[in-house]
């Protein structure tokens, strides 16, 4: 059993095309990475500004507190 030159080419033709779906999903996989620690960044930052806030108002009720007290 001979194998052509067409089929050969042929076969190439059809490994190619897989390689373009892998790097497709490859790509797609790198984005969603980068996606996440964008968002894991945005939301460390909001967290920490959150928490300023959050010691702010306990100081101000202490205050507060303290003011009506007297």
């Amino acid at each position: 059993m001979v194998i052509g030159e067409e089929e050969i080419i042929n076969l190439l033709i059809e490994i190619g095309k897989i390689g373009y779906w892998l790097q497709a999903i490859g790509l797609m996989v790198i984005l969603w990475i980068v996606f996440q620690i964008v968002s894991l960044i945005i939301n460390k930052k909001n967290r920490n500004t959150l928490k300023y806030l959050r010691l702010d108002i306990k100081r101000l009720e202490t205050k507060v507190d303290k003011l009506s007290k007297r």
